[in-house]
């Protein structure tokens, strides 16, 4: 943190043992203080890892646990659902996604005129040619996909 006020940086990335301690710090500084402007984040990894963490404890009751059991060893499930094997809970998190993804799309009742507007709007997005004011004007077929 010293190191961040030397370079005139206000923010620090802490592990996640020493975001706590880091916290209480800056809590504990006078208000006008170099320590009291300071900015305590979580780093990249112990944010995604406590992200995967919160995800895991919310959906507990789920099924989510059952159906990945017919993946994963059930052990491993345990600490996959708190997120701390991260590159193995990122791929649990992910395949979870996209199968839900899949499921979800195959419900939906597509006509070709709303396949074509969607391949349309696919490639505005691929393209970088898509704006706000395209989104606001789009027609109700469109609106009744994003709400």
């Amino acid at each position: 943190m010293v190191k961040g006020i030397d370079s005139g940086d206000d923010s620090g990335e802490l592990t996640l043992p020493l975001t706590f301690e880091g916290r209480e710090i800056v809590a504990a500084a006078p208000e006008g203080s170099d320590f009291s402007k300071i900015v305590i984040r979580l780093g990249g990894f112990h944010l995604l890892s406590s992200f995967f963490g919160a995800f895991g404890y919310i959906m507990q009751g789920s099924g989510i646990k059952e159906v990945l059991s017919l993946i994963y060893a059930p052990n491993s499930l345990d600490k996959m659902l708190t997120g701390h094997p991260y590159a193995r809970a990122f791929r649990t998190h992910t395949l979870l996604h996209l199968t839900l993804a899949t499921i979800i799309s195959k419900k939906l009742v597509i006509d070709d005129d709303m396949d074509a507007n969607l391949q349309n709007i696919i490639e505005d997005v691929k393209n970088n040619t898509i704006s706000y004011n395209d989104i606001e004007n789009c027609d109700e077929k469109t609106e009744a996909l994003l709400y």
